[in-house]
């Protein structure tokens, strides 16, 4: 079978990307054939399929550039004649069976998915946001610091209002503007034939903002296990690794851990909270918590080997959480907070517990108790790696997702 896999990043950004590359690799261990479509950034893995990619637009730097500048980007991140066009050409002489979409916004645009219908592709995505419902994308307002729905019933006016994506009343209303046009399209109606969703949070979520629960599926993401060789002891540090942003709760986390002595908190990863983290614990004179920053993979793998447990303290609705599976694959237990998918995949009192999101005084009871019952720690480890194997294992999501390909190409 040859598989378009879809995404605006080709390089390992985040989570979605990384599911994707995961993706791939098992598919193409199973003789498909993958056709990559992306943005060109000098970060791009290296593919002979490059040549069709999407000239990437810096929009951080746009917004600083003249009006004219201004809108025209704007136009350009709605619709994309030039993605378009460079996937209509791709599928001409490629011929793929299916498109996977992943994340398109702003660079490919939905414009790629009247690309797709018109040469007969069957389309599924995998919702790794909110975007299809909520124009900036995350649910979670940064200038409230809290979790929003104000766009529920396609109140899409509501981003530029609150200002929501980069406090800015333009960039509010270039992405009402992009939710309205393709709301009165239907175009994700009319042309996604299935919607996968990474969890049941995400699932539920989506059919109570009008996605009809006829063409979403569940199929949570996985882990290669055999990467991974766990190590059901630690040293005496916790971790947290993952973006650096406000909505992912970090600084709760320090929070926490101040009235906490006897342990030391890793923190692995980049962001634009980075800085005011740093000062915040300089500041206070936390010198339990050092900044790794980025760290290459292998080195990453062996801080979550070597942690006594790992904390998740999102403060936004997860939509799922491939750090936990990770952490459960290296036979870690995981502390997280109470909202969104998180609460999915971890069993309190089995494979970690839970807390209440941005409660700084609960997490710090949760880790203490976790420190003084150590015995815990790793048994709730061995239950984690054997969920991995039995519940998110790769030969089992390759099962389900065949079944979703085939479901759609007949």
């Amino acid at each position: 079978m040859k598989i378009l896999q879809i995404n605006k990043y080709y390089y390992l950004k985040s989570g979605s990307e990384r599911y994707m590359f995961n993706l791939s690799s098992l598919l193409e261990s199973h003789g498909h054939q993958i056709i990559p479509f992306a943005m060109k950034h000098e970060k791009n893995v290296s593919t002979k399929y490059s040549r069709y990619f999407v000239e990437n637009i810096d929009y951080d730097k746009v917004i600083k550039e003249s009006i004219f500048k201004r809108m025209y980007a704007g136009i350009k991140s709605i619709y994309s004649h030039e993605a378009r066009n460079k996937l209509s050409k791709l599928i001409a002489e490629k011929n793929p069976d299916i498109a996977h979409v992943h994340k398109i916004s702003n660079t490919l645009t939905p414009s790629i998915l009247y690309a797709l219908k018109e040469k007969g592709v069957s389309i599924v995505q995998t919702l790794h946001d909110y975007r299809i419902v909520c124009p900036n994308y995350n649910m979670y307002n940064p200038n409230l610091f809290e979790v929003c729905e104000a766009c529920r019933g396609h109140r899409y006016s509501n981003a530029l209002r609150t200002k929501c994506q980069k406090s800015s009343y333009l960039v509010g209303l270039n992405i009402a503007i992009e939710a309205y046009l393709y709301h009165l399209l239907g175009t994700y109606d009319r042309t996604i034939d299935l919607f996968i969703s990474p969890s049941n949070f995400v699932m539920k979520k989506m059919i109570e903002f009008g996605i009809d629960e006829e063409k979403i599926v569940c199929i949570p993401h996985f882990v290669r296990c055999d990467q991974y060789t766990p190590n059901y002891t630690g040293s005496n540090y916790i971790l947290y690794f993952g973006r650096l942003e406000k909505h992912k709760g970090v600084k709760t986390l320090i929070e926490a851990i101040e009235s906490i002595k006897d342990v030391r908190l890793y923190i692995v990863g980049e962001g634009t909270f980075q800085g005011e983290l740093e000062s915040y614990t300089k500041k206070n004179g936390i010198k339990s918590t050092s900044f790794f920053g980025y760290v290459p993979e292998k080195q990453l793998i062996n801080l979550i080997r070597n942690c006594l447990f790992t904390v998740v303290p999102s403060e936004w609705y997860e939509p799922f959480g491939f750090t936990i599976l990770e952490s459960f694959a290296l036979g870690k237990p995981v502390i997280g907070a109470d909202i969104g998918a998180i609460p999915d995949l971890i069993t309190i009192g089995y494979t970690g517990t839970l807390f209440r999101s941005g409660d700084a005084k609960d997490l710090a009871e949760k880790i203490n108790y976790l420190l003084d019952n150590k015995n815990l720690i790793s048994e709730m480890g061995r239950n984690a790696r054997e969920t991995v194997e039995k519940e998110y294992n790769a030969d089992l999501h390759y099962k389900r997702l065949m079944e979703v390909y085939e479901k759609v190409l007949h």
